[in-house]
């Protein structure tokens, strides 16, 4: 009698066990989930800071560009090895720029809202036709990070 309920006693032991080692396997299981879904969040939040301080820097590099332009323009009565120097600084910034998924827009004849923005008009029978491009627009992976300032024609009789 006394083997029977040491039986027993055992047999509820074992399976109290066995359900305690099955809590801390699920346990154990949720916890493993749960660090390796924190581990991915960290490494998206880590991608996505260093996204931002690339950006951040490559904004700078954008008004670098801008006041290249600006000088290239005043430029025309100079030498062409000067001319052709400040042409060579500025195709380096753009492939530092474009290894970095960020490319000049090109640049239509035709305003388009996606790309410009209208800085000024003047009037004449072309409407929408773009007369100046008074600052570069850069897009990044294919989107519009900063659209191309213009200046373009209104017609007369829309104002």
């Amino acid at each position: 009698m006394k083997d029977k309920k040491e039986n027993k006693d055992f047999e509820k032991e074992i399976k109290e066990l066995k359900q305690n080692l099955d809590d801390l396997d699920t346990t154990y299981k949720i916890e493993k989930a749960n660090f390796l879904n924190y581990k991915k969040e960290e490494a998206n939040r880590v991608k996505l800071y260093q996204e931002m301080a690339k950006l951040e820097v490559l904004d700078h590099l954008f008004h670098v560009l801008n006041s290249f332009d600006s000088s290239r323009s005043m430029l025309k009565d100079a030498k062409p090895e000067v001319q052709k120097g400040f042409d060579l600084i500025k195709l380096q910034l753009q492939n530092i720029l474009k290894k970095y998924g960020i490319e000049e827009i090109k640049q239509n004849e035709i305003f388009d809202p996606n790309l410009h923005e209208v800085i000024d008009t003047q009037e004449g029978k072309e409407e929408g036709k773009i007369t100046e491009v008074l600052s570069s627009g850069y897009m990044y992976n294919g989107k519009v990070l900063i659209p191309t300032k213009v200046k373009i024609i209104k017609n007369k009789n829309n104002k």
